[in-house]
């Protein structure tokens, strides 16, 4: 697997027209990283050129969640991130993030950044990680950073728990309607035979053929499509899916990433960064990847005199009420104040999705019970007494 290129056009700070291939994980890292040059008017196209990049196995979000959490204390306590991500090599229990620390550490031995590692090692770091870490190092806050990725990785732990037992009892609900769908057929199978065998041979032929391949079949194109969708190509395609479910789970994810999006915004400001390039890296800090392609294209065109407030119309992703703010910000020079404040609010909003996606979670639980309760009960009556007269006279007949 390589990295994607783009080809790309844009306008460099004197004004000139420039064009050439960047290569990055996705369009949001090309963005940022082309934003951070100084271009604007950026324009984006795939082009078929390849870069290799450092492949490995997967990392769980426990791991990198207990990563990033030593990694900041050990450089909040002062101590610098060679001798920090060295000493953490031999503490993960993931080998992959053994290497890949092993490697942090080479390099920052160095005077190489953190997240200029990081971004090799795909498989292990999104490109979220990346871009959260490379706004600490710019703009000087990287143990909060690190802190700010170990309690995501948490939240998103929690989270997916939480989904795991309900697709468990998915499974549990499927794998039940199947198996008492086979009960009619069987018992009057039975029925005629004259004997308990009876029932259980033609049970048993039935789960040989075709229900036994029939769900097996199932089960294969459900974990294949998971697989085909987890692909470091596909991020776009399944992050723009999680937007679009419902319960809340899109609500939830779009106003996770508006929130990590607003918090690295507000620290690079604090840090002097100036304002493009604080929304470029800020945008690729979104966890979400259609999110962050979105905020960086609203972003793409902003110069030193471009209102921070036009970005945020043009983005659409925002509650009518953050533009007016930020537009009272720009006037009052109170920007870091009300990123705080606006922040606060989107804390406020994704606690709110969170407990949506448990409320609808339990919800729909209750109802997919509810409705295959009926079926099969409705589906059992009638296999027995829609079919008593007949499979009574066959009988006798026989």
């Amino acid at each position: 697997m390589a990295m994607q290129s783009f080809r790309y056009t844009a306008t460099d700070s004197s004004g000139k027209g420039v064009n050439g291939t960047i290569h990055a994980k996705d369009a949001a890292e090309a963005m940022s990283n082309l934003s951070l040059r100084g271009f604007q008017n950026v324009r984006l196209g795939a082009d078929q050129v390849t870069a290799n990049y450092i492949r490995t196995g997967k990392a769980k979000d426990e791991d990198r969640m207990y990563l990033y959490a030593q990694a900041a204390s050990l450089i909040r306590a002062g101590i610098n991130p060679f001798q920090a991500f060295g000493t953490l090599a031999g503490r993960v229990t993931n080998k992959w993030l053994q290497q890949a620390c092993t490697a942090i550490a080479n390099e920052a031995k160095e005077g190489i950044g953190v997240s200029r590692v990081m971004e090799k090692y795909v498989d292990l770091f999104p490109h979220n990680d990346v871009a959260m870490v490379r706004a600490g190092e710019m703009g000087g806050f990287l143990p909060e950073s690190l802190e700010y990725l170990a309690q995501h990785y948490t939240e998103s732990t929690s989270f997916k728990r939480r989904f795991w037992f309900f697709r468990l009892f998915g499974w549990q609900l499927y794998l039940t309607f199947v198996l008492m769908v086979l009960i009619p057929n069987a018992f009057w199978a039975g029925f005629h035979a004259g004997t308990v065998q009876g029932f259980f041979r033609s049970y048993l032929e039935q789960v040989i053929w075709p229900v036994g391949p029939i769900g097996i079949l199932l089960a294969v194109l459900y974990y294949l499509g998971q697989w085909i969708l987890k692909q470091p190509q596909n991020t776009r395609l399944r992050h723009s899916l999680i937007l679009k479910m419902p319960m809340g789970i899109g609500a939830r994810a779009r106003m996770e990433s508006i929130r990590a999006f607003l918090w690295t915004l507000r620290n690079l400001f604090s840090g002097g960064v100036g304002p493009s390039a604080s929304w470029a890296l800020a945008s690729a800090s979104s966890p979400n990847a259609e999110v962050a392609i979105q905020l960086a294209q609203a972003g793409g065109n902003m110069t030193s005199e471009t209102p921070a407030s036009v970005a945020f119309v043009n983005s659409g992703l925002f509650p009518s009420e953050y533009a007016p703010m930020i537009k009272t910000a720009e006037q009052t020079g109170d920007m870091v104040a009300t990123l705080d404040r606006m922040v606060n609010l989107a804390n406020e909003g994704f606690e709110a999705g969170k407990q949506r996606v448990a409320i609808g979670l339990a919800s729909l639980g209750c109802i997919l019970t509810l409705i295959g309760t009926g079926v099969l009960a409705i589906w059992l009556v009638k296999g027995y007494y829609g079919r008593v007269f007949d499979e009574v006279e066959k009988y006798v007949q026989e």
